[in-house]
């Protein structure tokens, strides 16, 4: 029998509806800022009238607590060969658009969300073959390979399928105006079409008592002295995110402050560099590394000042959190950051590949208890005032009901107040 519900919030008369169902699609739930996102999204959709589930290529850790919170999660098990190897190549993708098209068609969703181009790319075929309204999110400004070349007949045929995601997804979600200008200017989208939709966290969890017990039991996991004070750095192992920059400043902090300690929360291809250097440079009592984990609000608790050094970003959900946290900032003044971070209010910005301002930054923090304390309540007030997830569901829920047939919307009247 098919189940109706009304939308919650909705007032004395209203008409019940079923439910709006958006199935996420990404390539992968592994632990990551646009797959944290989506684990945001997809738990909270349905207190707003919108049935949520995920589907991914390839099973991840963050499957386990997306199921823990109710949402259906469809792995479809699939690896996709490089493009050089192409009769293969062409096989994983068909495998995984009649996998994907069959499963919009068998659960009958409403509506099909796509994060990150790859899985844009899987989406909007499926979408044409099942005639579901795709919605895509971009979610940084890595929207080309690095490394590969602008003559590199792969990078033609990427910029070739942006330009048919510009002009046949419903609409387009940048997480910034930096990532919505690269998508209108160098590849086409249409402006009218492409908006800009923050990310957001739960900004009133990274300030809780749990999060100030589960610190302590963290702090003697990680081998930490009472007195050691903790510079904290979340994010994926790679070139681009900076940690070496801030393995070059380390001499130079335990200079100033023997007991401080850095630790490095995440995981990925340039962890084995990472741990070489540590090694050979004998700043193994200096620095942790914890590897991919999902309990972020209690390193926030354990930490002193939260740093994030990369070459650019979207809008990196770590640092919301912890302003969240009301932790002080040191950040790199690049794409992505610049927006969030107000420079001697809520942190303080230095150059990429700086490893000498990123040491007198952290040092200055270190000395001067009361100034990060204020670095840090401006920061939580900041994060609160304009990255609340309540205000980016509303938006979202918006971009649903445009992309839904008439006769699939509800009345905006009976959405939440």
């Amino acid at each position: 029998m098919t189940r109706h519900s009304t939308v919650p919030g909705a007032q004395a008369g209203c008409a019940e509806v079923k439910p709006p169902r958006v199935l996420h699609f990404l390539e992968s739930l592994g632990i990551g800022g646009a797959e944290r996102t989506v684990q945001d999204l997809a738990t909270r959709l349905p207190g707003f009238g919108i049935g949520a589930a995920v589907c991914c290529l390839r099973d991840g850790p963050l499957r386990e607590p997306l199921e823990r919170a109710g949402v259906t999660v469809y792995c479809l098990n699939l690896d996709r060969r490089s493009i050089v190897l192409l009769p293969w190549f062409v096989s994983d993708v068909l495998r995984a658009l009649w996998r994907l098209a069959s499963l919009v068609r068998r659960q009958q969703f409403d509506i099909l969300h796509a994060h990150i181009a790859d899985a844009a790319m899987l989406a909007l075929a499926a979408g044409r073959w099942c005639r579901v309204p795709v919605i895509v999110s971009f979610h940084g400004l890595g929207l080309l390979p690095r490394q590969r070349r602008r003559y590199d007949p792969r990078t033609w045929l990427r910029r070739r399928l942006y330009r048919a995601i510009a002009r046949g997804a419903h609409c387009s979600i940048a997480v910034s105006p930096d990532v919505r200008q690269a998508l209108c200017d160098e590849f086409g989208f249409a402006p009218a079409r492409t908006v800009v939709l923050r990310n957001g966290i739960d900004t009133m969890s990274y300030a809780s008592t749990e999060a100030a017990d589960a610190a302590i039991t963290l702090r003697a996991e990680l081998g930490l002295a009472r007195e050691a004070r903790v510079i904290l750095a979340v994010g994926r192992l790679v070139h681009n995110k900076g940690q070496t920059h801030l393995l070059d400043a380390m001499p130079t902090i335990l200079r100033g402050v023997p007991s401080a300690i850095l630790v490095l929360m995440g995981d990925g291809p340039d962890r084995g560099v990472i741990e070489q250097r540590v090694a050979r440079e004998g700043l193994g009592h200096a620095v942790r590394l914890t590897g991919a984990r999902s309990d972020v609000a209690a390193h926030l608790a354990l930490a002193e000042i939260f740093t994030l050094v990369s070459a650019s970003e979207g809008v990196p959900l770590a640092l919301l959190e912890a302003m969240a946290a009301a932790r002080p900032i040191v950040a790199t003044a690049v794409p992505g950051i610049v927006d969030i971070i107000e420079p001697e209010r809520t942190g303080i910005l230095v150059p990429f590949a700086d490893p000498g301002a990123l040491a007198q930054a952290l040092l200055g923090l270190m000395e001067d208890q009361a100034l990060a304390r204020q670095y840090g309540a401006n920061a939580q007030q900041e994060v609160r005032a304009r990255y609340d997830i309540e205000g980016t569901l509303r938006q979202l829920v918006a971009l649903y009901g445009a992309a839904l047939p008439p006769d699939r919307r509800t009345d905006h009247n009976c959405a939440p107040a």
